[in-house]
């Protein structure tokens, strides 16, 4: 089973939008921890956006810490465009055939975690992933938007 886990997201857009997505990819489980807005899950930008997932919003576990999050999970991948200390990062693409058999596995969860859209995952968050992936851009560019990650990396596992 995979569960993506999204840590103190901002936007009901993005949130929405990876709602949409989750539907798209699943089947999996969606958990926020700390959203920045108690209200995320009831704004008119979430709803427009998670359209269609309607009866998914009401799965959504929402949890103060990530260890709450990651307590019953077999394998993490925290995603991140940033380095954190020494800590090596994967490219997602060579490390996601890897990932599938727990992806799709009945009795372990794999766990994707992905960071607020304008600080991305801290280092204290990193630290409690046992992997880090990164999804590789152009050098110009090097940023995704919080929905697009999730959709990349969810499409790579279905």
């Amino acid at each position: 089973m995979k569960r993506v886990i999204l840590c103190r997201p901002e936007g009901p857009r993005n949130v929405g939008t990876v709602l949409r997505v989750a539907e798209n990819f699943g089947p999996l489980e969606l958990w926020i921890v700390s959203p920045a807005r108690p209200s995320l899950l009831v704004h008119p930008d979430f709803e427009q956006m998670s359209h269609g997932a309607e009866a998914a919003r009401e799965a959504i576990v929402v949890v103060d810490d990530l260890r709450d999050a990651l307590a019953d999970v077999h394998h993490s991948i925290g995603f991140t465009g940033r380095v954190r200390g020494r800590r090596k990062r994967d490219d997602w693409r060579e490390i996601a055939p890897t990932c599938l058999a727990v992806g799709s596995s009945d009795e372990q969860r794999l766990a994707l975690v992905f960071g607020n859209e304008v600080t991305g995952l801290t280092s204290a968050e990193t630290d409690l992933c046992n992997e880090l992936a990164h999804i590789r851009t152009s050098a110009e560019h090097t940023s995704l938007n919080l929905g697009l990650c999730v959709g990349i990396a969810l499409s790579d596992l279905f």
